[in-house]
């Protein structure tokens, strides 16, 4: 069953929709109301989605050092040298190997191309294969959709006398590696329009900057479907260039005269409309290859002008995405069952296999977290059985890449950014790691308790019509980052549950003015959702199989009524006012605070335990995180907080060691050192588990002494030889930053 305590909300529920929006919308508040959700707030930024003529694209020129590069790989078609395109296994990477091996060979370069095994090699570039290169007499070497971080591969490349044009779009860090040119869009400043581009369009561009100097700009637009498909399939924001490249792109995917293509569209045997078809239908295919053979049949299959060639590797290619659909669901259910019986209660789902196919961990992984609302890694070991490789996928709350920057001594390698990443490591360190990640997380993460989702507009079922999906239609393409909108009805019947196949739910809804609508729920469970009073999320399409076009809800969640307007909560700033100004304005508030005796305020407070219900709430220190102020207003019922966080405490490792050497002295000098572990915490304003960590801490620097009996804490105070910790160092230094993050989060306006 679904969710029921999960609450279906609306997005800025008590922010009203700008004028200047609704103006651009011609006066239609429903699509403005689209595009303030998805934070566009502007006039002109709205004019420009509403009609991309508007939008002034990025001029391929002023990629930094593109020029370079440019001058780099004719020169190397000139004096006829082998050209090695160096990609990617998934769908970004096989476009982006495409489009620079088709593009460069039409110029009449001696191109051949490389994409690594998943199983044997791995992401990015690989050692051996750089060795190898010597027998290819290559003499340069173009990456795509990689090579950012591959330091070791381009020094090697360098010393064997190869040049080396680095084209990649993946996060920079502090060096970049020893390429003669990097080309990425990264190294254009924050914010620019191009910095968050697929690795294919970055391929694209160095190509578009080749063929503009040679005068031949208007061939590169053929090149225009595959950048589309790797936008969508790499599920990059899709705002500014992004946006304008699919815009301009679907039109070349949809009706495309790459014969490569269009035999996969004939092996999918239905029309390719919106860039949710693309998502679910091509991008898995192509995927497929590289997840349970080679990323070179996809490649192959787009380069080839034989029509019976395309269509032999196009029907290999569906036998490689059944064959992925069966070994997959294989893998979900045992992944599935050890949750269940070993660590539903983790708030990090580190999920190990034996031998499980490598190409289906990170769908798996995805598959997983939705499922449980929770970060997920799916790990099994390679073919050596040493080594242990695996996906993460994340929620929203939770940097992954972050999360594995924080444990990457563990790990062989890893890569990826804050909601998808990949690791490696040895077999040996799988269980001290999961260890690490589930004691990270029960610090670090919080508690999911009231679930809450949002849909842009509430709508009754008897506005749903064709003037609905055109009007949708206006603000496509959608996807990461202008997600298709996505809508709720509340208090509505759902009167009838047809159950078939593998939990298929075919409904029908009825709401209070007996309005009815056809809707469906996939892959949704055998049990019936069949109920009264429920609230629905669901979105909107037209069902093209059905002789009548009916238009049908497609729903995503089901969860039981909830009145939304009895519980939004005004956050007011009062950050540097005396509280005396804020007691006067707020008579009736109750003031929180939770920190050392010492910067209590002369008046009455009260801590999460002590505090009544009341309407208005004055934190006047902040609460330790995110978890402990939901508690405090579903406690109090409030709906109005006033933030004025006169105490701010440090959390420098040395400040907060200061702090809490002052309370031990303050125990130990009036209450005999003893204190429970709750009323320690509040003083220190940290989580509970990270008091004893610190107190462990702090004993092993030969600073205090400790005993622990149930919740009671007795410190003393001896000198004693420091044993050095360095994790134990680490982790505290890790907590104290988060907590600095949290607070300066909390300061924002």
């Amino acid at each position: 069953m679904e969710n029921e305590k999960m609450k279906i909300l609306l997005k800025n529920y008590n922010v009203k929709t700008p004028e200047e929006l609704i103006r651009a919308c011609d006066g239609n508040e429903f699509l403005a109301r689209i595009l303030f959700n998805r934070g566009i707030d502007t006039y002109e930024k709205a004019l420009e989605i509403l009609d991309s003529n508007r939008y002034t694209p990025f001029n391929v020129v002023d990629f930094p050092r593109i020029d370079e590069a440019v001058d780099m790989i004719l020169t190397s078609i000139n004096n006829n040298e082998k050209i090695l395109v160096y990609g990617d296994y998934d769908v970004d990477g096989v476009t982006a190997t495409t489009v620079l091996t088709d593009g460069l060979r039409k110029l009449g370069a001696e191109v051949i191309f490389h994409v690594p095994d998943r199983f044997s090699e791995g992401y990015g570039m690989n050692i051996e294969v750089i060795r190898g290169l010597d027998k290819e007499n290559v003499k340069l070497i173009v990456t795509c959709d990689c090579g950012i971080s591959n330091f070791d591969e381009i020094d090697l490349a360098k010393q064997m006398g190869i040049n080396v044009v680095l084209t990649d779009h993946h996060t920079i860090g502090a060096n970049l590696p020893n390429a003669d040119v990097v080309v990425n869009p990264k190294l254009l400043e924050e914010g620019h329009k191009a910095r968050n581009i697929s690795g294919c369009a970055m391929a694209y561009y160095v190509v578009k900057a080749i063929y503009n100097k040679l005068g031949r700009e208007s061939e590169t637009d053929n090149y225009l479907d595959l950048v589309a498909l790797s936008l969508i399939a790499d599920v990059v924001p899709l705002i500014d260039e992004s946006r304008y490249l699919l815009k301009k792109g679907l039109p070349y995917l949809y009706n495309s005269e790459r014969i490569g293509m269009r035999a996969l569209l004939e092996q999918i045997g239905k029309p390719i409309e919106n860039t949710e078809d693309v998502a679910f239908q091509i991008a898995p295919r192509i995927n497929a290859a590289g997840r349970m053979d080679s990323a070179t049949i996809p490649i192959e299959m787009f380069l080839s002008d034989d029509i019976e060639q395309t269509k032999e590797y196009a029907a290999r290619i569906e036998t490689y995405n059944t064959d992925r659909k069966n070994i997959q669901k294989e893998i979900f259910e045992s992944a599935q069952r050890i949750v269940e019986e070993d660590k539903k209660n983790k708030k990090i789902l580190v999920i190990f296999g034996e031998a499980w196919h490598h190409g289906v961990t990170g769908i798996v992984a995805g598959k997983i977290c939705e499922l449980y609302r929770k970060p997920t890694i799916i790990l099994t070991t390679t073919e050596d059985g040493e080594n242990v490789v695996g996906s993460a996928r994340s929620v929203e709350d939770v940097n992954i890449y972050e999360v594995l920057s924080k444990h990457k001594e563990y790990l062989n390698k890893f890569g990826g950014h804050s909601g998808a990443a990949g690791l490696s490591l040895s077999k040996n360190n799988v269980d001290s790691f999961t260890k690490a990640l589930e004691q990270y997380a029960d610090i670090y993460f919080e508690e999911i308790t009231d679930e809450k989702i949002y849909a842009d507009i509430n709508l009754n079922i008897k506005d749903i019509n064709e003037g609905i999906l055109e009007l949708i239609s206006k603000l496509e393409p959608y996807g990461e980052a202008f997600e298709s909108p996505i809508f709720c009805s509340k208090d509505v019947n759902i009167i009838s549950d047809a159950i078939k196949g593998a939990g298929h739910h075919f409904m029908i809804i009825e709401d209070k003015d007996s309005s009815h609508i056809n809707a469906v729920k996939w892959n949704s469970g055998m049990d019936s959702f069949q109920r009264q009073h429920a609230d629905l999320l669901y979105t909107i399409y037209k069902d093209t199989f059905n002789v009548n076009n009916e238009i049908k809800l497609k729903i995503e969640e089901i969860s039981d009524y909830f009145d939304e307007s009895q519980t939004q909560v005004q956050y007011i700033k009062r950050i540097g006012i005396p509280i005396e100004e804020i007691i006067a304005e707020y008579k009736n508030a109750e003031i929180f605070y939770e920190g050392p005796e010492s910067y209590k305020p002369n008046f009455p407070t009260k801590t999460l335990e002590t505090i009544k219900e009341t309407e208005e709430i004055i934190l006047y220190s902040v609460p330790r995180n995110k978890e402990r102020l939901k508690q405090l207003i579903k406690k109090t019922n409030a709906n109005v907080i006033i933030e004025n966080y006169s105490y701010i405490p440090e959390y420098s490792l040395e400040q907060f060691m200061k702090m809490f050497l002052g309370n031990v002295k303050y125990l130990i000098n009036n209450k005999e050192g003893m204190t429970t572990i709750s009323e320690m915490s509040k003083m220190l304003n940290i989580d509970e588990d990270f008091l004893l960590v610190f107190c462990e801490y702090m004993t092993k620097k030969g600073y205090i002494e400790f005993t622990k009996a149930e919740n009671t804490l007795v410190f003393s105070k001896e000198s004693k030889k420091e044993v050095i910790d360095k994790r134990l160092e680490d982790t505290i230094k890790k907590y104290l930053m988060e907590k600095e993050a949290y607070i300066r989060y909390s300061l924002q306006d």
